[in-house]
């Protein structure tokens, strides 16, 4: 099943001349009668190889990414890297909100210990604008480098 539901993802992204990014691939899927979120925080890479994934941690205020790491799959401990890379550069005494959308990987209990220093605040359900910041860097990324190179895999 996840297979499949891969190639559909993948066929949709071909078919939108590799344009499509998760909200609107999200909408084709469902259009199609399929059960599936739309996962705003982490970023699918499209490869020749499969996908990888991108989680990445942006400072609002400077609109700077601190902190951001690449995967193979998108498990909670993905996230948690990310996280502790955010740590590793900023002061975390202070109070910090670290937001995020509603996907399994930032309501796990892993997520909630990794980021217990942390103000957590999440996206209200069915309004990805909450998110709108990420969703704009993660797309940026994408039509600006990542989508004008054809990538062969992870280590590519």
């Amino acid at each position: 099943m996840k297979n499949q539901r891969k190639e559909k993802i993948q066929e949709i992204y071909d078919a939108s001349k590799q344009n499509y990014g998760a909200p609107k691939i999200t909408r084709e899927l469902r259009k199609a009668g399929e059960i599936i979120s739309e996962r705003t925080d982490i970023t699918y890479i499209w490869t020749c190889d499969g996908s990888v994934y991108l989680t990445s941690i942006m400072d609002l205020y400077s609109c700077k990414i601190i902190a951001w790491t690449l995967s193979q799959n998108m498990e909670v401990s993905c996230v948690i890297e990310t996280i502790n890379k955010a740590k590793a550069r900023r002061n975390t005494d202070l109070p910090l909100i670290l937001y995020s959308d509603r996907g399994s990987q930032y309501v796990s209990k892993a997520y909630r210990e990794a980021a217990q220093k942390f103000q957590l605040s999440c996206s209200h359900k069915g309004y990805p604008y909450d998110n709108a910041c990420i969703e704009s860097f993660h797309a940026l990324i994408k039509r600006e480098w990542l989508n004008r190179f054809k990538i062969r895999d992870y280590t590519h």
